[in-house]
């Protein structure tokens, strides 16, 4: 059961194909009833996605863990597989990334939790680039709740935490120009098959040169 929302705040890194999502966000005051766990549920625009291999030898917080501290955290992703592959498309469903925190020795104020992100394949603009707000207008957002660490469950997605609303943020992301896309379709079939020819002529050599082995 949430005890209440979460104070956070959030940031990006530099724009890059690799952004890094920042949440920081202000621990409650101490109480001897309950000791309390951060739960976030974090559904990202389609634009970006999370890698689940990444996450498994991920480090969340932003500072060095401490020796007894080796299982404060664990995570859930919904749906539970993602395509790495494919590109944009508006029609998707969304992704939703499960984070429960449990408290650490070295618990401080105010932690950041850092979740590592992957921009998809954008369709071409006139710009060369795109804007994308978080939490947005297309289902994007974030909700997170404190929990009691003795009695929840350890479902993270059985959880209803509240919506919170911290100020939205701007990732800038590249994609390609429309003046280019001519030029990209020509050359793009161009250089696959020199490619292949390249391949195919290495192999001839490697085939003739045998030949003259057995001949010899």
């Amino acid at each position: 059961m949430a005890i209440s929302s979460i104070d956070t705040s959030l940031s990006f890194s530099q724009p890059s194909l690799h952004p890094v999502l920042a949440i920081a966000y202000t621990l409650p005051p101490p109480t001897d009833s309950c000791t309390p766990a951060a739960s976030f549920a974090l559904t990202l625009p389609d634009a970006l996605f999370v890698d689940p291999d990444e996450l498994g030898g991920k480090w969340p917080i932003a500072a060095e863990p401490d020796e007894s501290a080796s299982d404060v955290w664990r995570w859930a992703l919904e749906p539970s597989s993602v395509d790495i592959e494919r590109p944009y498309s508006s029609n998707s469903a969304h992704h939703t990334l499960h984070i429960r925190l449990y408290p650490a020795a070295n618990i401080k104020e105010q932690e950041v939790l850092e979740v590592p992100l992957h921009a998809r394949y954008l369709p071409p603009s006139d710009q060369g680039e795109r804007t994308l707000v978080f939490p947005g207008e297309d289902g994007s957002g974030l909700r997170a709740g404190w929990v009691c660490a003795e009695s929840s469950s350890d479902n993270e997605k059985a959880l209803e935490l509240p919506l919170v609303h911290p100020p939205p943020i701007s990732l800038t992301l590249p994609t390609g120009k429309h003046a280019h896309q001519e030029l990209v379709e020509l050359v793009t079939p161009v250089v696959i098959w020199l490619g292949w020819a390249w391949i195919m002529w290495k192999l001839w050599g490697l085939t003739k040169r045998g030949t003259k082995v057995k001949t010899l």
